[in-house]
């Protein structure tokens, strides 16, 4: 089985869990565990790029968070956890119980870092949604390869793609799937939660960056973002119209400028043009602390 998951503030205990492979504001750790393929995301930096917190608590289906280091960072990642509905693992190294009993999380789990594989066992595997025909992958980075060309790394969202199947980069150019690989094995498809790299036919490498899709279908890129928006109880936001935002989705963040809000929905308008799916996720960034306020589904 596959699972993904997420090391929020501990490149040390992402480390520990798996061998270090891609890096590229999130560094991808990966482990083969009990006979299961265990692929883990934690932001490389978080000083530096703290939209790379909210992208990694979106791919993975399971999160642990560090108590090793009770520091500015921790409260406002236990926030964030609360806007989403994951498997929370929660490290005993600290008592942090108070913190806990004001901020509700639903999913969480007290663990001991030694135990952390087998936890990670006992949430499942990878459950990312999978409504809809064909396929989803989305990408944290490309390149060339000599003798192979274009070269793309990425995690199944949903669906199955096989080598030979038609593909289309985000913004609609069609190619082929050469040959996949995963773990360093030649694979003939790859199924949801599935870290994957696909070599292209026909799609160039800089046609393609990090938070693009790759799928079955080409998908409409738009500047406008709807979202059915979740607002933390905690960090309140004054959410006015005109006010910027850093919207954070997949492997991607975007600025984002309110242009319509009711409390139950958000309207945005985009810095650029983003492909979005109905009942994608994005989580809502400001520039006050704590950063992460506000989740939403996209209408």
């Amino acid at each position: 089985m596959d699972y993904v998951v997420a090391v929020l503030n501990s490149p040390e205990l992402a480390g520990l869990l798996g061998k270090e492979g891609s890096k590229n504001g999130i560094t991808l750790y990966n482990r083969i565990y009990s006979g299961n393929t265990i692929v883990i995301a934690s932001p490389t930096d978080i000083e530096a790029k703290f939209h790379a917190v909210a992208q990694s608590l979106l791919i993975a289906d399971t999160s642990i968070v560090s108590t090793e280091i009770v520091d500015k960072h921790l409260g406002e990642i236990l926030i964030a956890c609360s806007l989403v509905n994951r498997n929370i693992l929660i490290t005993d190294e600290n008592d942090v119980s108070t913190l806990l009993s004001s901020i509700s999380i639903s999913g969480k789990k007290m663990i001991s870092k030694d135990n952390a594989l087998d936890e990670i066992l006992k949430c499942g595997g990878a459950d990312m949604k999978a409504t809809g025909k064909g396929f989803r992958i989305d990408v944290d980075k490309s390149f060339d390869v000599k003798g192979i060309g274009a070269v793309c790394l990425g995690i199944v969202r949903y669906g199955t793609v096989k080598v030979h199947d038609k593909v289309y980069s985000g913004d609609g150019k069609e190619g082929i799937v050469r040959s996949l690989q995963s773990q360093d094995r030649d694979i003939d498809s790859a199924g949801k939660g599935v870290r994957v790299g696909i070599a292209l036919k026909g799609i160039a490498s800089e046609q393609i960056a990090k938070g693009d899709v790759l799928s079955d279908r080409a998908f409409q890129k738009t500047k406008r973002l709807a979202i059915g928006v979740k607002l933390s109880d905690i960090n309140r936001e004054d959410m006015a119209i005109g006010k910027k935002y850093l919207i954070a989705f997949g492997f991607d963040y975007i600025n984002g400028t309110l242009t319509e809000f009711d409390g139950k929905s958000a309207s945005f308008e985009l810095d650029r043009e983003a492909s979005f799916e109905k009942e994608d996720e994005v989580l809502l960034i400001r520039t006050a602390m704590p950063r992460i306020f506000g989740s939403g589904i996209v209408l």
